[in-house]
């Protein structure tokens, strides 16, 4: 049995955590998209041994892991080379989307993609994409 987490769920557990930071972008969001975005739930499935399985649900309070698939809009699938490469800045989400190294199912999945993959990238920019490079040159990986 696993007990070091993977780098993924390191990252995606670090970005869970602040919620004032998601409370102030949440802040900024016009009301009717707010309304839109509280109460949904999407999977992360990153595929590989770096990666892991990630059930987000959106809250008024910020962004929270869930343990229940139940209710489950959408389901993003990549492999943990593809999202290592997105986090370190190697790859742009939009390109890996367009290449078929990411992929997306569920409800209305066409519609919701390019919504995703923009918050996606704001996220990964943002939070992500600094932690992960300290940490991949701390490996010797990049």
């Amino acid at each position: 049995m696993r007990t070091e987490k993977t780098l993924a769920e390191t990252l995606i557990d670090f970005a869970l955590e602040d919620k004032a930071e998601h409370q102030t972008v949440m802040a900024q969001l016009p009301a009717e998209k707010m309304a839109a975005i509280v109460g949904r739930k999407g999977k992360l499935i990153v595929d590989g041994e770096e990666g892991g399985a990630f059930i987000i649900r959106m809250t008024p309070y910020g962004i929270y892991r869930d343990k229940s698939d139940r209710d489950v809009r959408n389901e993003i699938w990549m492999t943990d080379t593809t999202f290592i490469d997105i986090v370190i800045g190697e790859l742009e989400p939009k390109t890996a989307r367009a290449r078929g190294q990411v992929l997306f199912s569920g409800d209305r999945s066409l519609y919701d993609a390019a919504e995703i993959i923009d918050i996606f990238e704001k996220w990964v920019i943002t939070k992500l994409r600094p932690v992960a490079q300290k940490m991949m040159k701390a490996v010797g990986r990049r």
